[in-house]
């Protein structure tokens, strides 16, 4: 075997530790995002590979099987990991294109095709639903068990996407009310026109405006997109906005080809490590609410749309001032924080399709509080969550996104998300 010589094998080494040195300072190029060290973009390096070993350790203890976290800042990755299993049973590893059930994740893109609509004039924000679906002139609110009022007003489609219509879910309570959305024939419709007239027949929460209540007001929000474009809702939404944004791996109905990258949900109930749980890709229809499968890099995509004010790459979804509209509070202060399943949101508002940081203050944790209590971004962040742990912010004042990715339907006890966004601040030079 030939033997370099010294000089030749010291000047060897020190390329490669040069060329290892840049690879850990460069950041992989996600979606078509360039990357910049971290110090260009105003971040500490050393305290951004700390983020990294803390989301990785929630996957050496067992507590998630894979995750992906991204982080850009004036549309340049500074931070990008992919770590863990997207599936454990085929040792299949978690990657950058590996594909995520959004869940809820789907109403801000839900959100947004409504909003297209508005923009061009199809329809106002505080136009009666009736007008376009006259099955919700009469719908009834709910006075007490086996009791109803009539409304007050009409429903709106401000109500729709703030959500304080009054639609809410069976499974985000116990009252006699959520038990009768439980026991409803929802689950048998066969597409979104069916399940939206179903939905209909069933009581409000409250009367239009009078609280926040997470539930179905976006599935009558993508109806409306049906009524008004002439078009079903996934073509509404892959034709103008997954299209024209590049976002290729974002469906309604995971494609053969895709199968194979879309990651398993694990859980850690029971005791005994990450048990696999079997979870549809996709609804059975397409809905407003969720039902969508994406990767991080096709959802950094529409973010980074979203805080340039409505355009990426030449391709213009909205202007500057409907984007503004759309990620401002719009709830009065009697209505924040929101909450859900009686977990409140200490700081958030909510707009039109996000929740909206309203106090950058930090607050003591409630007893009964949800992970976004603490270390919330500056005041006008906005952000919203899928149910399998998915998750972005968008923060229009530093010019970051932030997404993180995995599959769980753990929502509590585990605090990564609120932890993510927490150490990338204290990352974060320019700070708040």
């Amino acid at each position: 075997m030939q033997t370099i010589p010294n000089p030749i094998r010291i000047l060897l080494y020190i390329a490669i530790l040069s060329f290892a040195a840049c690879g850990q300072a460069q950041q992989p190029e996600v979606a078509g995002f360039p990357s910049a060290s971290p110090e260009a973009l105003g971040f500490s390096a050393q305290q951004l590979e700390a983020i990294k070993q803390h989301i990785r350790g929630y996957v050496d203890r067992q507590v998630l099987s894979g995750v992906v976290v991204l982080l850009a800042r004036d549309g340049k990755i500074v931070l990008a990991d992919a770590y863990g299993m997207r599936d454990i049973e085929q040792h299949r590893p978690m990657q950058f294109g590996t594909i995520f059930r959004i869940a809820s994740m789907t109403k801000p893109l839900t959100s947004t095709a409504l909003m297209m609509l508005i923009e061009q004039g199809r329809l106002k924000l505080d136009d009666p639903v009736s007008r376009y679906l006259p099955e919700f002139a009469a719908t009834p609110v709910y006075a007490g068990e086996g009791k109803t009022v009539p409304l007050e007003r009409p429903l709106t489609v401000r109500d729709m996407l703030t959500h304080t219509s009054g639609y809410t879910s069976g499974q985000f309570g116990n009252t006699p009310l959520h038990k009768l959305y439980r026991a409803s024939d929802l689950d048998q419709a066969t597409d979104l026109a069916d399940f939206v007239t179903r939905l209909a027949r069933l009581p409000l929460l409250h009367q239009p405006g009078a609280s926040w209540s997470y539930g179905y007001s976006t599935d009558v929000a993508a109806r409306l997109v049906e009524v008004i474009s002439g078009m079903p809702i996934e073509q509404y939404v892959t034709q103008h906005i997954l299209r024209p944004l590049g976002m290729d791996d974002t469906s309604y109905r995971l494609a053969e080809d895709q199968a194979e990258r879309l990651a398993a949900v694990y859980t850690t109930r029971g005791g005994e490590g990450l048990q696999r749980l079997d979870v549809a890709a996709n609804f059975r229809f397409p809905r407003g609410v969720g039902g969508i499968t994406s990767t991080a890099g096709d959802y950094l995509r529409f973010a980074q749309m979203l805080l340039n004010g409505g355009e990426l790459n030449g391709k213009r979804l909205l202007q500057p001032e409907t984007v503004a509209l759309m990620t401002r509070n719009h709830l009065p202060d009697d209505l924040i924080p929101i909450g859900v399943m009686g977990m409140e949101m200490a700081n958030n508002g909510f707009g039109l399709g996000f929740s909206v940081v309203v106090d950058s203050q930090d607050v003591p944790p409630l007893p009964n509080g949800f992970w976004w209590n603490r270390g919330a971004p500056p005041v006008g962040a906005y952000w919203w969550v899928g149910s399998f742990q998915t998750y972005f912010w968008i923060d229009p004042a530093n010019r970051i996104i932030g997404i993180l990715m995995t599959q769980s339907p753990e929502m509590m006890p585990y605090d990564y998300k609120q932890e993510f966004h927490t150490m990338v601040y204290e990352a974060f030079g320019g700070g708040r």
